[in-house]
């Protein structure tokens, strides 16, 4: 199963601003079509007895830059099969490595935060056995440079997020996905 994941904060705590380990060092941004998007949900089905659909509908919530949870859902999308297909074939318009320019770009700015954020919570988000020689230079270097800066928070005026608009969803998504209760705020 291939995931999409519409946040770009939830990815960010996914693979931990490219630190999580050496299979999650390069993030890339995809653009999907409209219509390819509009297929893909109207596919969609929460994982259940019964279930097969090429779609799995998940709500996680979102993540602030620390990677602590967010009261706010974000959806993820599980896709196999056909679907999969389609996405990789049809679906998808575009591809960008934004490792360089905006996720290593704002390192600075969120590694404190993801430090303490680490220490409080004893995180096992990042597996640093499974660092590449690069992502472990990295880390070191900023644990030496700004440990008595751990304590800080992430200044998020100051993040560079791709813009994250609202999708506009027919009135038949909208009830398909069961989203009539406000509960997501996504």
């Amino acid at each position: 199963m291939t995931w999409i994941k519409t946040s770009f904060m939830w990815m960010m705590y996914r693979c931990a601003w490219g630190l999580k380990d050496r299979n999650q060092e390069r993030v890339l941004a995809l653009k999907v079509s409209h219509e390819g998007f509009a297929a893909i949900l109207s596919q969609a089905a929460t994982e259940g007895k019964g279930t097969t659909s090429t779609v799995r509908l998940q709500w996680d919530p979102d993540h602030a830059p620390s990677g602590a949870s967010l009261s706010r859902r974000a959806i993820q999308l599980g896709l196999k099969g056909d679907m999969a297909v389609l996405f990789t074939t049809k679906y998808v318009i575009r591809i960008e490595d934004v490792t360089d320019t905006l996720v290593k770009a704002q390192w600075p700015l969120v590694l404190p935060s993801m430090v303490r954020w680490m220490k409080n919570h004893k995180a096992e988000a990042i597996n640093k056995n499974d660092w590449s020689e690069s992502q472990q230079k990295v880390w070191s270097r900023f644990l030496e440079s700004k440990e008595e800066d751990a304590s800080v928070e992430a200044d998020e005026s100051q993040l560079q997020c791709p813009l994250e608009t609202p999708y506009a969803l027919s009135e038949e998504l909208t009830s398909h996905l069961n989203m009539h209760d406000n509960e997501h705020e996504r």
